[in-house]
């Protein structure tokens, strides 16, 4: 499937016949002239040319554009223009690839730059993880990138959020949501996207995130869950989880604006799961056959 840049690309006339092109597309195309030729696009400009859509170069808060990275490669002594932020780090040929015409750096130089220049560690999460899920991202390598030594600005909160990543986060919400559970909730670390089952290998559901011990499953709901018919579907899932003995806690992005009380209503949640009667617990994270057929033919 075409990602998001790429179908851009295709309406821009770059691929096939011209049609208007979305304006973060158009934002990184226009900074196309301002890349010296051992300079790249570069963090999160650089992840959505490689494919990660949901890394669309907004203010996930105010929904304002973030200014677009370019790698000059070395100092050119240039001032930032309007919307575009120059970086002046050193910048290897082996962490830099043309796709679609366009210099950009690699995969890991992406999560790499992108997780060091994130506003904080939070963030720093949502871009490792999101990088990660996108394009199966083997993180490890990075371990050595990050180890002690160099003094590259921003690294020590990369660090941080790898030992934090999850490649399993579907969603750059999802990725705030574990962050706020275990930074400021002070809660375990939960599993993420694990399906569930019933003891009849029926599956019920694969929470955003959940706690075996507390067997607590909690759901990030966006936007696409206040449409009827998918809050008629999260309402039925919702009764599958409560009667295997599940608790269920479900929040949005309004609650992560209001820490205290979502804070309060997330260790609530979690010493009621804590509490239940585990002999009535009906549910499994073991896989049944079928489910491991069809994930081994996917």
């Amino acid at each position: 499937m075409a990602s998001a840049f790429e179908r851009e690309l295709i309406r821009a006339g770059l691929l096939r016949p011209f049609r208007r092109a979305c304006h973060t597309t158009e934002r990184i195309l226009e900074v196309a002239p301002l890349v010296p030729a051992r300079g790249a696009v570069a963090g999160w400009a650089a992840a959505y040319v490689l494919g990660v859509d949901v890394l669309d170069g907004q203010n996930p808060f105010t929904m304002t554009p973030l200014p677009v990275p370019v790698h000059l490669g070395q100092n050119l002594g240039r001032a930032h223009p309007d919307g575009v932020h120059l970086v002046r780090e050193r910048l290897p040929m082996v962490d830099r690839e043309v796709v679609h015409g366009l210099p950009v750096t690699g995969q890991l130089r992406t999560v790499f730059d992108g997780g060091r220049w994130a506003p904080d560690l939070v963030e720093a999460v949502v871009f490792v993880d999101q990088m990660a899920h996108a394009l199966e991202l083997d993180l490890g390598p990075l371990a050595l990138w990050c180890r002690p030594g160099p003094r590259w600005p921003g690294i020590t909160r990369l660090r941080a959020a790898l030992a934090l990543a999850d490649a399993g986060s579907a969603s750059p919400w999802e990725s705030r949501l574990r962050m706020f559970y275990m930074l400021r909730a002070r809660l375990p670390r939960p599993l993420v996207n694990r399906p569930l089952f019933d003891l009849d290998g029926r599956f019920l559901g694969t929470p955003d995130l959940f706690d075996a011990a507390a067997g607590l499953a909690t759901e990030f709901d966006g936007k696409g869950h206040r449409e009827r018919h998918q809050h008629r579907d999260d309402n039925i899932r919702e009764e599958k989880l409560e009667v295997v003995n599940l608790t269920v806690c479900r929040v949005d992005s309004l609650d992560l604006r209001q820490p205290a009380p979502l804070r309060e209503r997330l260790r609530a949640r979690h010493a009621q799961g804590m509490r239940r009667d585990r002999s009535l617990d009906r549910w499994t994270l073991v896989e049944p056959p079928w489910w491991q057929r069809r994930r081994r033919a996917a």
